[in-house]
């Protein structure tokens, strides 16, 4: 890379004034307009002294006439300037690319973090539902996939509280058949106690009577 002392032996002012601007620090301070016309600006220049390049050395090998008086007796010069704007534009095309890059990084950045915080939250409530005794919620289908829960016209929401009721009922269910089958057996039970005794207290009285 041409360092800036010696950009200065060969560019005018204002050249030097745009190889400085293209470097890190300062190009990031440019608008996407000012940028755009820099870049631009350094196209110019280096297509400008590349082709004068080429003109110089076709007149010092007397392939060329002679623009001025005298032919041209080199181009060493002349190659430097096109050198240095080649390496200009590379670094204002690079940051070009930067700037219309940051803003889709920062944008596929912010959808991986909410996707992130959606697998947690969902990692979270089934850890908790499984804990508490309850089903697992399916995360993956009615309530984490809003195009499902779109196409069934109800919003991921009421599709949760929806979820929550059935598996309320089934618990309450669940709950009033095993108090069901609970009371069965004691009545059973008692029932069969009730027939042993009275079987006790017939025996007694066979065995007085004989």
């Amino acid at each position: 890379m041409i360092r800036t002392p010696r950009a200065r032996t060969v560019l005018t002012k204002s050249e030097l004034q745009l190889f400085s601007s293209s470097f890190a620090a300062p190009v990031k301070a440019l608008s996407p307009a000012k940028l755009k016309a820099a870049t631009a600006r350094a196209r110019e220049l280096r297509n400008k002294y590349r082709d004068e390049a080429a003109r110089q050395q076709r007149e010092a090998r007397g392939k060329a006439a002679p623009r001025g008086t005298q032919p041209a007796k080199g181009n060493e010069r002349t190659l430097l300037k096109a050198q240095i704007f080649a390496e200009v534009l590379e670094r204002f095309t690079a940051a070009a690319s930067g700037a219309r890059a940051a803003p889709a990084k920062k944008k596929t950045a912010k959808k991986k973090a909410a996707k992130n915080s959606a697998t947690k939250k969902g990692a979270a409530r089934q850890s908790a539902a499984t804990k508490s005794g309850s089903r697992t919620l399916d995360t993956s289908g009615w309530y984490g996939n809003k195009s499902s829960s779109a196409k069934k016209g109800t919003s991921p929401r009421k599709a949760l509280a929806k979820h929550n009721e059935e598996i309320l009922d089934s618990q309450a269910r669940r709950a009033a058949t095993k108090a069901a089958s609970l009371r069965r057996t004691g009545a059973t039970k008692h029932q069969g106690h009730v027939a042993a005794r009275g079987r006790r207290r017939q025996a007694k009285r066979d065995a007085k009577s004989r």
